[in-house]
């Protein structure tokens, strides 16, 4: 499966294909200003995940090697400003100064396979992996102290939401970062979660009806998950959705993988 990446400038109304240097799977993407944006990636035939960098908004992308220990896409990334960030996968936990161009170890930290890293700001991160166990910062990943979650099963994404840090636990339970306790139970079909507000949030993903096809799923719920109102695609516009972010503060954005072709959602909210 390839990727590919297509953007805007009239808020939606059209779209345009962005010219990347190679196709391959594109897992997330993050823009630190209008300017300055990072997609990574990877495949089991590369030998190493990779980095896309854009300083012209999309216009035109620099790739370079992540030299991870073994093929496939990171598990996740995150710049806290235009030079600095943070990449995160199995058995490896890297650092950039100089805007993704190198790559280094992060010294302190014992090699194994890493769920996500997320920063709340620019100082305070948390890095977890598939273990339990999870290394917290609040001074830019300069220093990370290490601990150890109490949930139940493996920690996958970290979700950030106002005033509060939550971890994906196996497949559909949102616990506390910092008590472990379980805050809610999501559906199945939601994969990410983006939060709006303390309560209010995005589920994006897939299910699967007649034991095969897959359905791209947009849900939204208002009540921490005890309620929620959902809308599927047909496998021809999407068969998953894998990434959002927020265009402003009432517009989200989302991504979605089609037989045919790749969707683009505009949510207003």
């Amino acid at each position: 499966m390839s990727g590919e990446a297509v953007k805007t400038t009239d808020s939606g109304l059209h779209w345009q294909e962005m010219n990347l240097p190679l196709h391959a799977c594109l897992h997330r993407i993050q823009f630190v200003n209008a300017s300055t944006g990072y997609i990574i990636g990877g495949a089991d035939s590369l030998p190493s995940g990779f980095i896309l960098k854009t300083t012209d908004a999309g216009q035109s992308w620099q790739r370079f090697s992540l030299n991870t220990p073994l093929p496939g896409y990171p598990a996740g990334f995150c710049f806290i400003d235009d030079t600095t960030g943070f990449v995160a996968g199995k058995n490896y936990f890297k650092k950039t100064d100089n805007g993704g161009i190198t790559w280094t170890d992060v010294p302190g930290i014992i090699p194994e396979e890493f769920s996500d890293i997320k920063f709340s700001d620019k100082q305070s991160g948390y890095l977890v992996a598939r273990s339990g166990k999870f290394y917290r910062t609040v001074n830019r990943g300069n220093n990370w102290q290490a601990g150890q979650l109490s949930v139940s099963g493996p920690p996958g994404e970290i979700v950030m939401a106002p005033a509060k840090t939550y971890v994906r636990v196996g497949n559909n339970i949102l616990a506390d970062m910092e008590t472990g306790a379980t805050v809610c139970t999501l559906p199945s079909r939601v994969t990410r979660l983006l939060f709006l507000s303390a309560a209010r949030s995005i589920g994006i993903g897939q299910h699967y009806e007649n034991g095969f096809w897959p359905y791209g799923d947009i849900s939204l719920s208002s009540d921490l998950w005890l309620t929620n109102n959902y809308r599927k695609y047909e496998p021809g516009q999407a068969v998953n959705f894998r990434a959002m972010g927020k265009m402003s503060e009432h517009s989200v954005m989302m991504l979605g993988n089609g037989l045919l072709q790749a969707s683009v959602v505009r949510l207003d909210y």
